[in-house]
């Protein structure tokens, strides 16, 4: 990897990478430095600011999907696959980030089927690429999305019978296939280890318990991490909005879930409350005012860039494999509420920013069948929470 500072982007080579990407400067930095990308992203950054100041960038919305040049490699000029790109630029609205995922999941499995055309990929091929991944202990949700995308994509264009996409949609189903788990989430032991890591990552107690009472309301709740400038959910949380009751119990009402829906009386568990008001009082003491419920010593509120990057540094202290990022723990309270039995039902009126039952069968839930009757109170005191 060549050391020293990355050279500067020049004008006219920007220019041709930003209509060829479609304005995607990630994309732009894994043509500039395929082994690096992140080293050339600063001065892609200074170019684009430059070029705007000039006049003379185009404006993403104003490149149209046609004139978008495929990526450099062999399977990124394949016919197809240019179109595929259009497809998803132009009617199905992806973002760049969102296609990058999407052209990953199809690069590799082509790899895997030796390089084969892509519009002559069948069922059989994905259900063997699905079985080494899962050999490989990958999460099969998004896979399932990326290659359910494409394959209707080859019937869009006529490469598939809509019978055959109907056959494959059916087995390539929301779920996965005969029932397999699609969601990942933590084990108790796997999240004690995860407190312990993060708040690790911390010098001073007042970062320790602010970290600990955070992921302690998140895992209790299912509270979204949100945005604290839009004050929404978890980072967005402001005093204003807590109330504490005689015996300890802290409720939150009036949480803004998403851009319209508002929640009340949301009641984190008593170990949760326990954690929340030692953080809250040490944050009187050092006399840290803010609007916001978490902020940190500086006095300025978390965000969730903050938190993105604190779950990643304890993911590899605490030597977890599966993904761990924050919303993993809104997945994790609802599983552990499934899982002890409570209703699906119940468990979706006590997850902070559901409506219904569908979206937690469609996109969460690992469901186990079970029917029992346990009162939330029951599931805190058997798991200590």
């Amino acid at each position: 990897m060549p050391r020293g500072r990355p050279r500067a982007v020049q004008d006219a080579e920007f220019l041709e990478l930003w209509k060829r990407t479609g304005g995607n400067l990630s994309e732009m930095a894994r043509i500039l430095r395929p082994d690096n990308p992140m080293s050339i992203y600063d001065s892609l950054q200074r170019a684009k600011k430059r070029l705007e100041a000039q006049g003379q960038l185009v404006k993403k919305e104003e490149i149209l999907p046609q004139e978008i040049a495929p990526f450099i490699g062999e399977f990124e000029q394949y016919p197809e696959i240019i179109e595929y790109r259009k497809y998803c630029y132009a009617v199905l609205h992806h973002k760049e980030k969102t296609l990058y995922a999407y052209m990953l999941t199809i690069k590799d499995l082509w790899r895997y089927l030796n390089k084969k055309r892509p519009n002559t990929f069948n069922l059989e091929d994905a259900l063997d690429y699905i079985a080494k991944k899962r050999e490989e202990g990958v999460n099969l949700f998004s896979i399932y999305v990326h290659l359910r995308s494409f394959f209707s994509f080859l019937a869009y264009k006529g490469y598939l019978p809509s019978t055959e996409l109907q056959k494959i949609l059916k087995t390539l189903g929301t779920k996965g296939l005969k029932g397999e788990p699609i969601l990942v989430y933590l084990t108790r032991e796997e999240f004690d280890k995860l407190v312990e890591a993060l708040e690790s990552l911390f010098e001073d107690e007042y970062s320790k318990k602010l970290i600990r009472a955070m992921v302690w309301l998140k895992v209790t709740t299912g509270i979204r991490t949100g945005d604290h400038e839009e004050k929404r959910e978890l980072c967005g949380l402001t005093m204003d909005k807590m109330r504490i009751l005689g015996d300890n119990q802290i409720v939150f009402d009036g949480i803004y879930a998403k851009r319209t829906e508002i929640w009340n009386d949301v009641r984190p568990s008593p170990q949760a409350c326990k954690y929340l008001l030692e953080y809250l009082q040490l944050r009187k003491q050092l006399g840290i005012e803010s609007e916001y419920v978490f902020v940190k010593p500086n006095g300025y509120p978390v965000t969730d860039k903050n938190l993105q990057k604190w779950f990643r540094d304890a993911k590899k202290i605490a030597g977890i494999t599966k993904t761990c990022t924050p919303h993993v723990l809104r997945k994790t309270y609802l599983s552990w509420l499934v899982n002890s039995g409570v209703p699906l039902e119940v468990a979706i009126s006590l997850n902070v920013g559901w409506k219904d039952i569908a979206t937690a069968q469609k996109y969460y839930l690992v469901i186990l069948g079970r029917s029992k009757e346990k009162s939330l109170n029951d599931l805190w005191t058997t798991m200590k929470l």
